[in-house]
């Protein structure tokens, strides 16, 4: 299925309609829609191939409109066994997942966005008391990317561990990028609901979806899906030895909350829409979602805001593109990018280790650059 995948071109079909003259106007639009389906799909078809024949790529990419999917195709060399439902690690986009989750949380009364998280860790160090939810949402917590809870099995630990660290700053002033608010995130998730992180997860947002080909770190016979391998086990293994038992992914606190949900390109598009049909969120809580964030960047007229495990792109108060990304060294990096016109982008790479390019991220810049010049 190499390079072929699935691919279903959207070709508009007219309703029928009593007027000869609407029916003629109905046929020439469609005749249009699969003329410009047809050469977007080239075009999308031979960026890829590019990262194919000169940068080394593998993976998946995925282009869907409102109504269908237009362009589902895997890519790779003829020693690669991916296809379009390949599943792959989505590394830090399981924190879009985690802020679903608190979202829906928020919406049942059961937390607050603005709680101070000393409401669920009484033991807080006081130079962290002013930290809230929001805060963790946000990254603007103070808190450093430590990483110290790799191997941590017991949550309490982790969490102990977490916030013995020292802040960057205080709560609320800056961005500061860390996996460690999304795994207290999760834990708070655990305490609010009495349930683990994955049940929870699995509850509010796969099962609905119904993501069939989504799990979790450590959990991976749950699922019924071919997982794509590691890129380089050896030096991977060499890098994250905490997270491995027996050279098999161990369930740990450091793939929980921030990390540590493998998925398929066409389940995450699931997710997506299902969250956009108000199957998972309500309206106010998808607007926070989708619109709200911490401002990191902005030159003239755009900025990029940093919200609920996502980041919001804007010109003026005009949302464009809300991004989704993940980077795991040897093993996966990836982009969704959900956009104002209407479609919606998935990328995923095989990782060729530290320092090199992040294939995934430019791939769906360039898609998506192409699909702004045909609309």
């Amino acid at each position: 299925m190499k390079g072929l995948g699935n691919v279903i071109i959207g070709i508009g079909i007219g309703t029928i309609l009593n007027s000869s003259g609407c029916s003629k106007l109905q046929s020439e639009k469609s005749k249009e829609e699969i003329q410009v389906n047809r050469t977007l799909y080239k075009a999308i078809d031979s960026i890829a191939k590019y990262y194919v024949r000169n940068l080394n790529y593998s993976g998946v990419v995925l282009v869907a409109d409102t109504m269908r999917i237009v362009f589902h195709n895997a890519y790779g060399n003829v020693r690669i066994s991916e296809d379009t439902v390949t599943a792959f690690w989505i590394a830090s986009g399981t924190k879009f997942l985690t802020a679903v989750c608190i979202l829906r949380l928020h919406q049942e009364g059961k937390l607050s966005e603005n709680d101070p998280i000393q409401k669920y860790f009484p033991a807080l160090p006081p130079d962290k008391h002013g930290i809230t939810i929001r805060n963790l949402l946000e990254q603007t917590s103070g808190l450093s990317s430590s990483f110290i809870s790799e191997g941590i099995e017991d949550r309490e630990i982790a969490v102990s561990e977490i916030l013995k660290q020292e802040l960057l700053s205080p709560a609320g002033r800056q961005f500061n990028y860390s996996n460690d608010n999304y795994i207290l995130l999760a834990a708070i998730i655990e305490k609010v609901t009495g349930e683990s992180w994955e049940k929870y997860v699995k509850e509010t947002i796969l099962q609905p979806a119904q993501m069939n080909h989504t799990g979790f770190w450590g959990y991976e016979h749950q699922a019924q899906v071919f997982i794509d391998s590691i890129n380089d086990s050896i030096r991977f293994q060499t890098m994250f030895t905490k997270i491995f038992r027996n050279g098999k992914p161990h369930p740990n606190w450091g793939q929980k909350g921030a990390t540590g949900i493998f998925s398929t390109t066409g389940d995450l598009l699931t997710m997506f829409r299902s969250i956009q049909s108000g199957n998972i969120l309500n309206d106010s809580c998808r607007q926070i979602l989708l619109h709200r964030g911490f401002p990191v960047f902005s030159e003239n007229d755009s900025a990029i805001s940093y919200g609920h495990g996502c980041s919001i792109l804007k010109a003026g108060t005009h949302v464009y593109e809300v991004r989704l990304r993940g980077h795991g060294d040897w093993l996966h990096n990836n982009q969704a990018s959900i956009l104002s016109n209407g479609y919606t982008v998935i990328t995923w790479a095989k990782d060729l280790g530290p320092d090199q390019t992040v294939l995934g991220y430019n791939l769906c810049k360039d898609i998506i650059a192409a699909i702004r010049s045909y609309k």
